[in-house]
């Protein structure tokens, strides 16, 4: 009941129409239950598959949602952001009056956000959660992450956590049979102890920085976030898709699908990008690939660090 408690604060209620754009393996192969079918019935849930967002099934979306007129839209942040890129791309404009939207599973990264809200002129709430714990946290009006303290204690494994990031701990309050004791859910964070203007007096989780396995290590042991190196190619031409590997705090490998703009100068750039983060003497290994999978969880995986700890190498 908690997911619905917080996606009202993006203007979700019962019976109103939603778009989902969604693709987790899990949901696609029970999509033919009887059980699933209800809850989209009751949901009034319209989805679009995030797994094959082809130009015909977007545009087939695009034109159902003009008819149907969805209240919001729950989606992953990066296929949120490809249907929103269709649109602009194609002069296709909603006039959904959406009220907001929802993204969840992934980070969410601020270019993402800027031109969900653009094409959709609707806020984006992100929505933080796992499989295992359900809803974590949730952002509201004012764009604070509010953890869901009903169902759960979350604790960061840090000297300061109000100061300094650490792993995510999550105790569970509501499972009796089979609860999950300061679980390492795998993600980096850090709390707020300030007072939200929207009013609500759930803590805050200032701070979410991603997976630990998607946050580099060097060799002084500094943490980078894996969103500096997503942010070198923001507007970067000649690359259409990437994603970054830390093999060894020595090595990274780099994996590129180029297009027509894509230059000498473009890779001097990048390799020049991940050596000052990580060391001048770090080796990057430039692979080019005609597709980078998405793996089963529907989750891009745009950097992915191999390093344990700091002396791992």
């Amino acid at each position: 009941m908690s997911v619905y408690y917080f996606d009202r604060w993006a203007g979700w209620n019962f019976g109103q129409p939603q778009l989902v754009i969604w693709g987790a393996q899990v949901d696609l192969e029970n999509d033919g239950h009887w059980k699933n079918r209800l809850n989209n019935f009751w949901r009034n849930q319209y989805w679009l598959n995030g797994f094959h967002l082809t130009d015909k099934a977007m545009l087939a979306a695009f034109e159902q949602m003009n008819q149907v007129l969805p209240q919001t839209i729950l989606a992953y942040p990066s296929s949120l952001y490809q249907f929103a890129g269709f649109l602009s791309d194609n002069g296709l404009i909603p006039q959904w009056n959406l009220k907001g939207i929802i993204t969840s599973a992934e980070m969410l990264h601020p270019h993402y956000r800027a031109l969900a809200e653009i094409i959709f002129k609707a806020k984006v709430h992100n929505r933080y959660g796992g499989r295992e714990v359900g809803l974590i946290g949730m952002e509201c009006a004012e764009g604070r992450m509010h953890i869901n303290a009903r169902d759960l204690y979350l604790e960061i494994d840090s000297p300061d956590p109000y100061s300094e990031p650490g792993e995510i701990l999550v105790t569970q309050l509501n499972n009796y049979a089979m609860p999950f004791i300061r679980y390492r859910i795998g993600d980096i964070g850090m709390l707020s102890d300030e007072v939200c203007p929207c009013g609500s007096e759930l803590p805050i989780l200032a701070e979410l920085l991603g997976r630990t396995t998607a946050t580099f290590r060097t060799r002084t042991g500094t943490l980078i976030h894996g969103g500096y190196f997503t942010r070198q190619f923001y507007g970067l031409k000649g690359v259409n898709q990437f994603q970054i590997i830390q093999e060894t705090l020595k090595h990274c490998v780099l994996k590129v699908v180029a297009n027509r703009e894509w230059t000498e100068a473009t890779r001097h750039h990048l390799v020049q990008c991940l050596q000052k983060a990580l060391g001048e003497d770090v080796v990057v290994t430039m692979e080019f690939v005609e597709d980078i999978p998405v793996p089963a969880s529907g989750k891009r995986e745009y950097t992915i660090s191999k390093v344990g700890t700091p002396d791992t190498d």
